[in-house]
């Protein structure tokens, strides 16, 4: 099995697959390798860009959520559970002065009146984020906290990262906001119950990223390979690294990797 991170990984500077990519990985799927999309977008901002790939699974929202491509359906989710969402929403308006709340549902993104720029990939995507804030019957995938004063991924994780309470845990993705999961949930165990279900042995796993969301599964794999561009955290965790994404490393590898056998 391979896995790629997207933005920073899998794609160019451009947010797109390269044709170099393309060809990579279906000759991987070719070569009989499960290839998997692993990221902290949602299904409704990966799917589009996955969509001429041979790529049949994509693990979304930092692990809340599996689709199957080849099905077009939801293979597996893991929410928060809702109700903690909600008290979740509520502990940080009440802890962090002027703090700005956005939630994924399974509808789409939803943000609070504070929140100002939004995540850039739903722009690019033309989704308005309209969702009502969650209730106690809501299914929320994730939850966001930003702060008009964290301008750095690094501030995210640490000067919000303290404020979170019990039951959730909170990741960068790369910009300067984070994105909450369940306890439990990321991109790595999401990835170990798929490899599980696939026959893939943790070991015949090679994992791919850039940022603090991909530490994780970096770690979990059998082979962890950081991008040329990864934040330094990142490639302190890797096994091996490869060339920028904007020099398609992912790529690269995936070739030298099939050439070797």
């Amino acid at each position: 099995m391979f896995a790629s991170d997207l933005d920073g990984t899998l794609l160019g500077p451009d947010h797109a697959v390269t044709a170099r990519t393309h060809a990579a990985i279906g000759a991987a799927v070719d070569a009989g390798v499960e290839v998997v999309a692993a990221t902290g977008r949602s299904r409704l901002t990966a799917l589009p860009i996955l969509e001429d790939t041979a790529i049949r699974w994509a693990v979304c929202s930092n692990g809340a959520l599996v689709w199957d491509r080849q099905e077009e359906a939801i293979d597996l989710h893991r929410p928060i559970d809702a109700a903690l969402a909600c008290d979740v929403i509520d502990h940080l308006r009440a802890t962090i002065a002027d703090v700005m709340l956005g939630w994924e549902v399974l509808g789409g993104y939803g943000f609070d009146d504070r929140y100002g720029p939004r995540p850039p990939s739903l722009g690019r995507h033309g989704i308005v984020g309209d969702q009502p804030e969650p209730t106690p019957d809501a299914t929320v995938l994730k939850l966001f906290v930003d702060h008009p004063e964290v301008t750095t991924a690094s501030e995210a994780m640490s000067v919000l990262g303290a404020h979170l309470p019990g039951g959730v845990t909170g990741v960068s993705s790369g910009g300067p906001y984070l994105e909450l999961t369940a306890t439990g949930v990321n991109k790595a165990s999401t990835l170990a119950t798929l490899a599980d279900r696939l026959g893939v042995e943790h070991d015949d796993v090679t994992t791919f990223g850039d940022s603090h969301n991909d530490i994780e599964m970096l770690r979990w794999a059998g082979t962890g390979v950081a991008m040329g561009n990864a934040h330094p955290d990142v490639a302190a965790v890797s096994d091996t690294q490869v060339p920028t994404n904007a020099d398609d490393g992912v790529a690269v590898w995936i070739e030298s990797a099939l050439s070797d056998g």
